[in-house]
């Protein structure tokens, strides 16, 4: 028999090129009516429900049946607020059935008959490994189980549900909802005891679905994807938040009120249907269904390693990602013995021995490689050698510690797929560690009003967002409010908390009381004018000095943050010029964010920020009334022009204008007019 040993060489090229994000986002089809649950069926298809044209008018009639390419067909009719869907094992599509209160069965061939009856308003559907039927109930703001042919039965109930919408089960028997309005996540225990699990981004979420260890979320209000790990910690997925229909990478696609959400057999492919209309407030259709094409890992200098086999004795790969260039390099230098009872070069052709070494740029865990067969060379002489293109080699890594190396080799007619394996284990924390900290993004999350809260791994800074009730204008949700006070998820381990001014809409002393109390190792920071002296939390106050255009610099548990002593606006016919607003540029994890208050558009009062043009990646402004003009908008762009345009303070009876005059000025702000709401900076 033959045998082979394979010794490596690397090939170190340089080769510019760049690695697009892992995920992407792909419109499978679109124009249809299917604005309510999604549900991967046992065939691999995707079932679309439709829950109906409007969010005021739960009648949607039809259940659509559409495979992975995109071909749609009517799988069913008759219903009346088509929502949340489930297979079981017999492959039975269970339904919730909205405005009839029931839980319909469908069989394969699309026979369809009442289930269970005794719902109110039920949406979210999922089955266990016994068939059993848990349906979170929005109206009822509770969890209950079908019987068949019969009366559905509570199975828990809690003040924590706002509209229980989508639903799922980890392999735990742990069951896991999401407020449609609110942005809380819940867990229900097996005996029914309900607790906040985390919070999604948005202000209101679509459904939730599980799988191996990760919980996938809609924000039907944040127009985003959320990967949600075991222990609460959440990452965006894809979407940029921006409303739009943009395909591509997950960091630049853009969704609209995405909703249902599935995923495939083999975990590479989450589906979800979203609305084409991005322009109204109620209408839903039509709609669309889109693919979130996921990759494992992202490669990175944590894969640079000797790797194998090991079913086969003797065989290899050296790798080397170079992942800021974008390209990775595998080297295979092999010789095959010719033995008695063997014909010479049966395997590897002429010569025997050949050098080979690959090259290909990276697409996310994947990349298709070009071989170069060289041969000429002699060991430690200075000979001439030659490089041959000889096919392909595509390597993929499952993740840290597995991967495949497919090769096609022309001319020696090999093909083949080799599963690899470290051959140690030297380089896993650090490949784990990057890939982390390639996820770890700067996030800017929406309060309230003008309230901010900035976020980079677990350092977090809360701008004017220590509010409660703000009348007039956007307040925090009332689970926020609550969180506020408390200082639970997500308002702990706060680093710093500061206001602008002393106004009530952009601090509320009961909150920032309550808050300081639960909350020992935050700084809070506003003028000295604000009467601060007077709280009881002393060690926890840094009173704010400044005169008219000057600042200060400070690093605070780690973050350096400056000060800005700037003149506030004027409005209503009310003279605020010699109220201390306080600007703060907060920077965290890279980036540079500007939160001005209530902020006077003037060119002194720029100017007196000392940044230069291009300097800020984020600016949070006030847009309401006067204030949203050309010629204020246009001083910002000009002197400051920041990356990101962040606009909020809206007047909450005057929501719809307002936010269409500034869109109108700045297409390309960001709209913060709904608590929960959030961005990523890249």
């Amino acid at each position: 028999m033959n045998k082979y040993i394979y010794i490596f060489l690397l090939l170190v090229q340089s080769l510019a090129g760049s690695a697009w994000a892992a995920t992407h986002v792909e419109t499978i089809d679109s124009g249809f009516n299917g604005s309510g649950g999604v549900t991967v069926g046992p065939d691999g298809n995707i079932y679309v429900s439709d829950y109906g044209p409007n969010l005021s008018r739960a009648n949607g009639t039809s259940i659509w049946k559409i495979t992975p390419d995109g071909q749609r067909s009517l799988f069913v009719t008759g219903l009346a607020g088509a929502s949340g869907s489930a297979f079981d094992s017999q492959g039975n599509l269970f339904q919730s059935h909205l405005n009839g209160g029931t839980v319909r069965r469908i069989t394969p061939d699309g026979q369809m008959t009442t289930y269970s009856t005794g719902f109110s308003g039920p949406v979210g559907l999922v089955i266990n490994a016994n068939d059993e039927i848990f349906v979170a109930n929005c109206r009822e703001n509770t969890i209950r189980k079908a019987v068949p042919n019969g009366r559905s039965t509570l199975f828990t109930g809690s003040v924590l549900f706002n509209c229980p919408n989508g639903l799922t089960l980890d392999d735990n028997g742990n069951l896991y909802t999401v407020n449609f309005l609110d942005s809380n996540m819940l867990k229900i225990t097996a005996t029914g005891q309900v607790s906040l699990f985390t919070t999604i981004p948005g202000g209101g979420n679509g459904h939730v679905v599980y799988r191996d260890g990760v919980l996938y979320a809609t924000s039907f209000r944040g127009n985003r994807l959320f990967r949600v790990s075991m222990d609460g910690d959440v990452t965006v997925l894809a979407g940029s938040a921006q409303p739009g229909r943009d395909d591509g990478p997950s960091d630049q696609a853009r969704f609209f009120r995405p909703n249902g959400i599935d995923i495939n057999a083999d975990g590479t492919i989450i589906y979800v249907n979203d609305s084409d209309v991005i322009t109204s407030t109620d209408q839903l259709h039509s709609n669309s269904l889109r693919a979130v094409h996921l990759d494992t890992i992202e490669m990175n200098a944590g894969l640079n390693d000797a790797w194998f086999n090991p079913a086969t004795e003797g065989q290899g790969f050296f790798i080397t990602v170079f992942a800021e260039l974008g390209v990775v390099s595998l080297a295979w230098f092999t010789y095959d013995t010719v033995l008695p009872d063997q014909d010479a070069h049966a395997n590897l052709g002429d010569p025997g021995h050949r050098w080979l070494t690959a090259l290909g740029t990276i697409d996310g865990n994947r990349a298709v490689m070009d071989i170069s067969n060289t041969s000429g060379g002699l060991f430690d002489t200075a000979t001439q050698i030659e490089r041959v293109n000889d096919g392909t080699i595509t390597l993929t890594f499952d993740d840290c510690n597995a991967g495949t190396v497919d090769y096609d080799i022309p001319s020696i007619a090999q093909q083949g797929s080799v599963p690899i394996e470290r051959v140690a284990s030297d380089n896993i924390a650090l490949c784990e560690a990057l890939i982390g900290a390639s996820a770890s993004q700067v996030s800017i999350n929406y309060i309230g009003n003008l309230g901010v809260m900035i976020q980079f791994e677990d350092k977090e800074v809360v701008i004017d967002g220590l509010l409660g009730p703000v009348q007039g204008w956007v307040s925090p949700s009332t689970a926020d409010q609550a969180a506020i006070a408390a200082g639970s998820v997500p308002y702990q381990d706060v680093e710093i908390a500061a206001f602008t001014h002393n106004h009530g809409d952009h601090i509320g002393f009961t909150s920032m009381s309550n808050f300081l109390s639960n909350q020992p190792n935050t700084m809070l920071l506003g003028p000295d004018s604000a009467g601060l002296s007077n709280i009881p939390q002393q060690s926890q106050v840094q009173e704010i000095t400044l005169n008219r255009f000057q600042s200060q610099q400070f690093t605070i548990n780690g973050i350096p943050i400056t000060v800005f002593h700037t003149r506030h606006f004027d409005q209503f016919g009310n003279d605020f010029s010699q109220v201390t607003n306080l600007a703060y540029l907060v920077e965290l994890g890279g980036r540079k964010i500007l939160h001005i208050g209530d902020f006077d558009y003037a060119a002194d009062n720029i100017q007196a920020l000392g940044l230069q043009a291009g300097e800020l990646d984020a600016i949070i402004m006030p847009t309401f009334n006067t204030l949203i003009s050309a010629a204020n908008f246009d001083l910002i762009t000009s002197m400051l022009a920041p990356s990101v345009i962040i606009v909020a303070h809206f007047q909450s009876g005057l929501l719809a204008t307002q936010t269409n005059q500034v869109l109108n000025l700045l297409p390309e702000a960001v709209i913060f007019d709904t608590a929960g709401e959030s961005i990523e900076l890249e």
